[in-house]
C-alpha cells in the first residue's frame, strides 16, 4: 500500500504446506497526486487518505484575505511584496513576542541543550559586548514549527548600555520584562514599511517599527564614520540576509547613498565620509527633515524582539530612538531621533537605540 511494505514470494501448493520461498520484500508505494491548500493537505490519488503538510501559499483578495484559511496575510501577492495606499509588506523579521505555551514548548524541544559560554549547541552567538570584550552570553536560533517560522532568544547576562565598558545604567532588557536565563520566542512577521518617495517603477520605504536594537559602531575604530561602521556591515548582511528571501532581494536596488555635507547637520560636516553603495541604509540627518515635516511623523515604536534586545522604550509614550547615518559635533556621536521625534545625537557605541532600515525596491 502506499505506507506499508509489501511481500512477494513462491507458495507451496500443497494441502496444509505453509511453506514460502524466493520472498522479496516489495517497499511502500508512497502516496501520489493531489493538491495540498493552506487549510487543506493533498489527497493521495491511490489510497484516498490525506499526506504531506499544508500549502504555504494562499488565494488572497487585493487586501491580502485569504477565503480559504479566513486569514490576512501580508507580503506575498506578485513581486513579494503587498501595497496598500502609501504601506507596503516586504521581507520578514522576528517581531511578536509568542505566548502560546504549546508552540513555545514545541520550539524549546526543538532547539535541545541551552547554550553556554563554551558550547553554543545548535544556537548562533551574538558575540555582544561584555566589559569591553566581544562575548558568549546572548545567543538566538531560528526554527519553524507548523509551518510558521520562529526566532528564539536567550541570554545569561544583560546587555550592557555601553559596548567598550560595563553596565552604565538601566538593564533595559529588564525593564522591558525579559529575563536572563529564560527563553523567549518571536514570530517572523511581514515587516511593514512607509513609502516615503517613489518614482519610475521604485520606491524608497522606511521601516514603520524599531526592528532591532545595535550599536551605531561595536569596535569604535572609525567612531562616527558611517561608511566603515558596523551598523552598516549589520544592516548589509545580517539584516539583509535575514529579512528577505532570494526573490525579495532582487526586487531590491542597489543605492548611492549621500554622506556628503548636504546629508549632514552643519555641526557634523566636518566628519562627514565618503558616499557607499548599498542595499539597506538608515536615513540621514536631511532626509529625516525632508521626508518628516513634524516631530510627530518621525516617531517609532519597536518590535517586542528588538526590546527583547535592549531598546529603550519610553513607558508612557512607547517611543524609542533610532539612529541616523549622520554623524554628529564630535567624532564620538552620531545622530539619531529621540523619543519625542526630535534630531538629537549619542555616543556612537549606545546600545540602546532602536534600528529602522530603509532600501529602494522595484514596484514592477
Amino acid at each position: 500500500s502506499c505506507t506499508t511494505e509489501g511481500e512477494k514470494s513462491h507458495h507451496c501448493t500443497r494441502a496444509g504446506c505453509a511453506e514460502k520461498t524466493d520472498i522479496k520484500t516489495i517497499p511502500e508505494l508512497g502516496h501520489t497526486g493531489g493538491t495540498a491548500t493552506c487549510t487543506t493537505k493533498a489527497i493521495c490519488d491511490r489510497c484516498k487518505q490525506s499526506y504531506g503538510a499544508l500549502s504555504l501559499s494562499h488565494s488572497l483578495n487585493d487586501d491580502c484575505y485569504c477565503n480559504n484559511c479566513k486569514k490576512t496575510i501580508h507580503g506575498q501577492n506578485a513581486g513579494n511584496y503587498c501595497r496598500h495606499a502609501n504601506k507596503i509588506y516586504f521581507g520578514s523579521y522576528p517581531q511578536t513576542k509568542v505566548t502560546d505555551s504549546n508552540i513555545t514548548n514545541a520550539l524549546k524541544s526543538q532547539a535541545g541543550t541551552l547554550p553556554t559560554a563554551s558550547n553554543s549547541y545548535k544556537w548562533t552567538t551574538c558575540k555582544y559586548y561584555l566589559n569591553g570584550v566581544r562575548s558568549n552570553y546572548m545567543w538566538y536560533i531560528d526554527l519553524e514549527y507548523s509551518g510558521e517560522k520562529y526566532r528564539g532568544v536567550y541570554f545569561n547576562s544583560y546587555r550592557y548600555l555601553w559596548c567598550n565598558g560595563g553596565p552604565g545604567g538601566t538593564d533595559y532588557q529588564k525593564e522591558n520584562g525579559y529575563y536572563i536565563c529564560t527563553i523567549y520566542w518571536f514570530k517572523y512577521e511581514p515587516i511593514k514599511w512607509t513609502i516615503l518617495t517613489e518614482n519610475n517603477g521604485k520606491a524608497m520605504i522606511l521601516a514603520d517599527l524599531a526592528l532591532d536594537c545595535q550599536q551605531f559602531d561595536y569596535d569604535g575604530n572609525e567612531s562616527n564614520n558611517y561608511k566603515e561602521s558596523t551598523i552598516r556591515a549589520w544592516l548589509n548582511d545580517n539584516f539583509y540576509n535575514t529579512a528577505f528571501s532570494q526573490s525579495q532581494k532582487n526586487s531590491i536596488r542597489i543605492t548611492t547613498v549621500d554622506n556628503g555635507t548636504a546629508s549632514v547637520a552643519t555641526d557634523g560636516r566636518k566628519f562627514v565620509c565618503a558616499n557607499t553603495y548599498d542595499k539597506v541604509f538608515l536615513l540621514s540627518y536631511a532626509e529625516s527633515r525632508n521626508y518628516f515635516t513634524s516631530n510627530a511623523a518621525r516617531l517609532r515604536g519597536c518590535s517586542d524582539y528588538a526590546a527583547s534586545q535592549g531598546c529603550q522604550i519610553n513607558l508612557s509614550s512607547r517611543t524609542v530612538w533610532w539612529w541616523l547615518r549622520s554623524p554628529e559635533r564630535e567624532s564620538w556621536y552620531a545622530d539619531h531621533i529621540n523619543m519625542n521625534g526630535e534630531n538629537a545625537w549619542s555616543i556612537f557605541v549606545h546600545g540602546i537605540s532602536g534600528i529602522v532600515p530603509a532600501v529602494w525596491i522595484n514596484l514592477t
